[in-house]
């Protein structure tokens, strides 16, 4: 095993020395600047580097993770910074009913564009699934919501692995159908073992930030609001479910000196780990479909339970606010700081894809839920 991972590694980067040395700098370069993106640089290499090895690989099914983001469309090539967003924009479609593109010209930088930008900035490799929909929120109409259903079920029919909504509606703006309808699709998502992630409402009545959709579903991962020192933000401190708490206040993105902030902002950060994680979990069972010929165990974070296996992951990198049902999300923890952080550190690379990546995936050893 050790031979054939050392094989891999140095082949990788004897082939692609250059190539290396030009995205040295893609590491240096801060999307969004925050401390806690920074414990995640080994992470963010170490995977790039595997994807660029196992890319030479041609009997194997190329890992490959999928992010719809359901917002108000994407600005692209807003700043330089952002281009990776841009290239790593796959596909999108417009559910406004006046067919605005989903490829926004917006002067100003829109809140899709600000989402899928800090979904990229903790995991630069995902590939964005963009979905426009309608605007209005407020009104007693369905239009929104019957675009958020749209685009889930397109996204069930795309097999993305994350959903990514950073927004949230009163039950009391759309009419029962529509509810129902939006629920159903949301349910059908997580039985389709892709990872929902939501966001916990910037409301500060508990009795009605309960109520609000989709926060208020089941087996959804809801995502609060923290500032750097990973202390609850007031909105976020309202909810009787687990919550998972990721930086939300003062979050500068890009050289803008405007920062962005709230839950929405924590949702995408969010959903970038969660797709980070996922990769882990691709590379490790693509590595382990190379040593068996071909006939690897095709262990991935999509099988049985994928929401339950990163709400799992969020608690062993989590720090239980004060017996709360919110938890802070570490990223200087024991898990994140085992990563190797070059592919030829071998004995390393092997313990950690094969004990850490398949313990957390398969419940087993440590990592156990019981």
């Amino acid at each position: 095993m050790r031979s054939r991972y050392f094989s891999l590694a140095v082949g990788f980067l004897l082939t692609n020395s250059n190539s290396c040395a030009d995205t040295a700098p893609y590491f240096n370069r801060a999307v969004i600047y925050s401390l806690w993106i920074s414990h995640l640089s080994n992470s963010q290499k170490f995977i790039r580097d595997s994807l660029g090895q196992l890319a030479q690989e041609d009997t194997i099914t190329q890992p490959e993770l999928k992010v719809a983001i359901l917002d108000d469309g994407i600005t692209l090539g807003f700043h330089n910074e952002l281009r990776e967003t841009d290239r790593n924009c796959i596909k999108g479609k417009t559910y406004k009913k006046d067919g605005q593109p989903w490829i926004r010209n917006d002067i100003k930088r829109n809140h899709g564009t600000e989402m899928a930008a800090c979904v990229q900035a903790v995991c630069p490799m995902a590939k964005f699934f963009i979905k426009r929909l309608e605007d209005n929120r407020r009104e007693r109409n369905k239009s929104f919501v019957r675009s958020a259903t749209e685009a889930i079920k397109e996204a069930i029919a795309e097999q993305v692995d994350i959903i990514s909504m950073s927004w949230s509606f009163s039950p009391s703006s759309v009419d029962p159908e529509a509810e129902s309808e939006f629920s159903d699709q949301v349910t059908s998502a997580i039985k389709k073992n892709i990872i929902v992630m939501v966001a916990l409402p910037d409301i500060y009545d508990p009795s009605e930030s309960r109520k609000r959709y989709p926060a208020c579903l089941e087996n959804v991962i809801i995502v609060g609001s923290a500032g750097k020192y990973g202390l609850s933000s007031p909105e976020s401190r309202i909810n009787d479910k687990n919550c998972y708490l990721f930086p939300g206040e003062d979050v500068r993105l890009g050289d803008s000196e405007e920062p962005i902030s709230g839950t929405s902002v924590s949702t995408a950060l969010a959903a970038g780990f969660a797709a980070l994680m996922n990769h882990f979990a691709k590379v490790q069972s693509a590595y382990s479909e190379i040593q068996s010929g071909g006939m690897g165990d095709q262990r991935s974070s999509r099988g049985p339970g994928a929401s339950q296996k990163i709400a799992f992951l969020f608690k062993k990198c989590g720090y239980n606010e004060g017996g709360s049902q919110a938890y802070w999300v570490r990223l200087d923890s024991a898990f994140m700081k085992d990563c190797p952080r070059s592919l030829l550190d071998i004995d390393k690379m092997k313990e950690f894809l094969d004990v850490k990546c398949t313990q957390l995936f398969d419940y087993v050893g440590p990592w156990s839920t019981s």
